[in-house]
């Protein structure tokens, strides 16, 4: 599975059409359908209804389009942190100290830092717990 299958069925299912879908991604038809029927033989499940010309979700398309959304959100994302960190936009800070320290000084200094700093990105490093946690 790969994301650009992924993003072929979002825009299907939101334009219920192959044929616009693949005009608007600058495919052809073919390949936008031969990339859904490969996707949904990779997830062992039918995603679309086909009736004719006619192409809407199926229940099974439905569960997955808002976790397929989520996904190529996240994807999105990274590609343009990646492009922010290419581009020297986006800078680490990583800061430490005596456990009661951090607990105290800590949520303070972070409150101060996004008002003068509201471009970067904080998050918590995954070996870092609190008193609470130990």
């Amino acid at each position: 599975m790969d994301l650009r299958a992924l993003r072929f069925f979002a825009h299907v299912a939101e334009t219920e059409s192959v044929s616009r879908s693949a005009k608007a991604l600058h495919r052809s038809q073919p390949s936008v359908s031969r990339t859904i029927q490969e996707l949904e033989s990779e997830l062992g499940v039918a995603l679309f209804l086909r009736e004719g010309r006619r192409i809407t979700l199926a229940p099974e398309g439905w569960s997955l389009l808002r976790e397929v959304r989520r996904l190529l959100a996240d994807a999105d994302a990274v590609a343009d942190h990646a492009r922010r960190l290419a581009g020297g936009k986006t800078l680490v800070l990583r800061v430490g100290g005596a456990a009661n320290t951090i607990e105290r000084v800590l949520p303070g200094l972070i409150v101060g830092y996004r008002s003068e700093c509201p471009n970067v990105r904080m998050s918590r490093c995954p070996s870092f717990r609190t008193a609470a946690q130990r």
